[in-house]
């Protein structure tokens, strides 16, 4: 839908790791050596808001293990399975409360620094929307 050009709200952007390309709609953080100021700041944001979202998916697959391996015939299947997984977290929670497991936390957060900082391609961070964005970190 964001290739097509479709949003939740205007200026809706997802943030990807250093894996995806920079596009209009998709921004990856800054990779490279000589790092400034207002891309270091951007950076940490990046991953801020990427961690949450990588944490709970993690605790999802660890309640939900069938989603390590989801294969099915089509995306809009996928989401369905996963809407349920969520719903059904979130009824669990109610039940017997938050999942309380130091070591899987530990192990999801820990697999999400080493997605942040697996090197990958460098030198696009001149490119359209992703540029715009660091200079709001000035």
């Amino acid at each position: 839908n964001f290739q097509n050009g479709q949003r939740l709200f205007p200026g809706a952007i997802i943030l990807g790791d250093s894996i995806y390309p920079c596009l209009d709609w998709l921004i990856p953080p800054v990779l490279g050596d000589q790092i400034i100021n207002n891309v270091l700041r951007f950076n940490m944001a990046h991953k801020r808001t990427r961690s949450l979202i990588e944490r709970a998916i993690g605790i999802l697959k660890i309640r939900f293990p069938c989603l390590n391996k989801l294969r099915v015939c089509s995306p809009e299947y996928a989401a369905e399975i996963i809407k349920a997984c969520v719903v059904l977290h979130n009824l669990c929670i109610l039940i017997e409360g938050a999942l309380d497991d130091e070591v899987a936390m530990q192990y999801v957060e820990q697999q999400v620094e080493e997605q942040q900082l697996q090197p990958v391609i460098d030198g696009l961070y001149n490119q359209g929307r992703r540029r715009q964005l660091i200079e709001q970190f000035d």
